[in-house]
Protein backbone atom coordinates (compact mmCIF):
# COMPACT_ATOMS: atom_id res chain seq x y z
CA UNK A 1 0.00 0.00 0.00
CA UNK A 2 1.32 3.34 -0.29
CA UNK A 3 0.70 4.05 3.56
CA UNK A 4 3.62 1.31 3.75
CA UNK A 5 5.62 2.76 1.01
CA UNK A 6 5.45 6.40 2.64
CA UNK A 7 6.09 4.38 6.22
CA UNK A 8 9.68 2.64 4.73
CA UNK A 9 10.92 6.44 3.61
CA UNK A 10 9.18 6.54 -0.10
CA UNK A 11 9.11 9.87 -1.33
CA UNK A 12 7.11 9.36 -3.84
CA UNK A 13 4.27 6.51 -5.29
CA UNK A 14 3.77 5.95 -8.93
CA UNK A 15 -0.13 5.30 -9.24
CA UNK A 16 -1.70 4.08 -11.94
CA UNK A 17 -2.58 2.85 -14.62
CA UNK A 18 -4.93 6.00 -15.16
CA UNK A 19 -5.98 5.50 -18.84
CA UNK A 20 -4.79 3.10 -21.80
CA UNK A 21 -1.06 3.31 -22.57
CA UNK A 22 1.38 2.37 -25.70
CA UNK A 23 3.97 2.23 -23.26
CA UNK A 24 2.28 -0.86 -21.71
CA UNK A 25 -0.51 -1.75 -24.31
CA UNK A 26 -0.20 -5.50 -22.48
CA UNK A 27 -2.26 -3.94 -19.76
CA UNK A 28 -6.18 -4.52 -19.95
CA UNK A 29 -7.28 -4.16 -16.87
CA UNK A 30 -6.98 -0.43 -16.01
CA UNK A 31 -7.04 0.89 -11.96
CA UNK A 32 -8.49 4.46 -13.37
CA UNK A 33 -8.67 8.17 -11.58
CA UNK A 34 -10.61 6.36 -8.56
CA UNK A 35 -7.11 4.56 -7.74
CA UNK A 36 -5.44 7.92 -7.49
CA UNK A 37 -8.50 9.28 -5.18
CA UNK A 38 -8.30 5.94 -2.97
CA UNK A 39 -4.39 6.16 -2.30
CA UNK A 40 -5.00 10.04 -1.23
CA UNK A 41 -7.51 9.55 1.22
CA UNK A 42 -5.76 6.46 2.57
CA UNK A 43 -2.31 9.16 2.62
CA UNK A 44 -4.80 11.83 4.26
CA UNK A 45 -6.88 9.71 6.47
CA UNK A 46 -4.50 9.12 9.16
CA UNK A 47 -2.97 6.22 6.82
CA UNK A 48 0.44 7.93 7.26
CA UNK A 49 2.68 8.95 4.65
CA UNK A 50 1.11 12.73 4.81
CA UNK A 51 4.96 13.94 2.75
CA UNK A 52 4.55 11.18 0.30
CA UNK A 53 4.08 12.63 -3.15
CA UNK A 54 1.65 11.04 -5.71
CA UNK A 55 2.47 10.44 -9.46
CA UNK A 56 -0.24 9.47 -12.05
CA UNK A 57 0.72 7.20 -14.59
CA UNK A 58 -0.72 5.70 -17.52
CA UNK A 59 -2.27 7.23 -20.78
CA UNK A 60 -1.38 10.80 -19.02
CA UNK A 61 -2.10 13.79 -22.14
CA UNK A 62 -3.29 17.22 -22.24
CA UNK A 63 -6.82 15.85 -22.25
CA UNK A 64 -6.74 13.82 -19.21
CA UNK A 65 -3.97 15.26 -16.71
CA UNK A 66 -6.21 17.51 -15.09
CA UNK A 67 -8.19 14.87 -14.22
CA UNK A 68 -5.53 13.17 -12.54
CA UNK A 69 -4.40 15.96 -10.43
CA UNK A 70 -8.10 17.07 -9.32
CA UNK A 71 -8.03 13.16 -8.04
CA UNK A 72 -5.09 13.89 -5.65
CA UNK A 73 -1.48 13.43 -7.97
CA UNK A 74 1.05 15.87 -6.88
CA UNK A 75 2.01 15.23 -10.56
CA UNK A 76 1.67 13.30 -13.41
CA UNK A 77 4.07 11.34 -15.98
CA UNK A 78 4.06 11.64 -19.85
CA UNK A 79 5.48 9.21 -21.38
CA UNK A 80 3.51 8.13 -24.09
CA UNK A 81 3.11 11.95 -24.84
CA UNK A 82 6.35 13.12 -25.36
CA UNK A 83 7.58 9.72 -27.81
CA UNK A 84 4.49 10.25 -30.17
CA UNK A 85 5.53 13.63 -31.26
CA UNK A 86 8.03 13.75 -33.86
CA UNK A 87 9.74 16.82 -33.50
CA UNK A 88 10.82 18.74 -30.31
CA UNK A 89 8.49 21.61 -31.13
CA UNK A 90 5.36 19.25 -31.51
CA UNK A 91 6.67 18.18 -28.30
CA UNK A 92 6.70 21.84 -27.08
CA UNK A 93 3.08 21.83 -28.13
CA UNK A 94 1.88 18.81 -27.13
CA UNK A 95 3.04 19.59 -23.62
CA UNK A 96 2.44 23.16 -23.04
CA UNK A 97 -1.42 22.39 -22.88
CA UNK A 98 -1.02 19.80 -20.37
CA UNK A 99 1.35 22.01 -18.11
CA UNK A 100 -1.06 24.84 -18.22
CA UNK A 101 -3.74 21.74 -16.92
CA UNK A 102 -1.53 20.96 -14.43
CA UNK A 103 -0.85 24.16 -13.12
CA UNK A 104 -4.58 24.93 -12.94
CA UNK A 105 -5.58 21.54 -11.12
Amino acid sequence: SAAAAAAQGATYVQVGTMFPTLSHPEKVELEGVELMADVRAELSGGGGGGGCLLLGVGGIDAVNAAEVMARGADGVAVISTIFRQPTPAALRRSLTPLVESVAQA
